[in-house]
């Protein structure tokens, strides 16, 4: 039996109010839905964390990108996340930089 991850209502504005981000939740979901919907969780959790729209994220350098990856890492490290939960995030952010042409290449621990 495949498990259906529920993507939150808040989550799925992001696919309608960014093209941009349909495109690479769409892309995500070929190769891995459940993966796809938690990517978009974790990006909505990000925006709404961090008053940032997916369209700023995207608009960022790659050195700013990475410095943006390193404050939330900073600051779930610090609010006593487990690792690979933070991991997770990194991954999604990522992948979002990477989708719009910012490769961030330069490893976060």
């Amino acid at each position: 039996m495949t498990a259906v991850i529920q993507v939150s209502r808040t989550s799925k504005t992001l696919l309608t109010e960014y093209p941009k981000v349909l495109e690479w939740y769409s892309n995500l979901r070929r190769s891995s839905p459940s993966n796809a919907d938690k990517c978009l969780q974790r990006l909505e959790q990000v925006r709404r964390t961090y008053n940032v729209t997916p369209t700023q994220l995207a608009k960022l350098s790659p050195t700013l990108a990475y410095s943006f990856i390193l404050r939330v890492v900073t600051d779930m490290d610090n609010a006593d996340k487990q690792p690979t939960y933070i991991q997770d995030f990194v991954k999604s952010l990522k992948s979002w930089f990477a989708h719009n042409g910012k490769q961030v290449s330069q490893k976060v621990t």
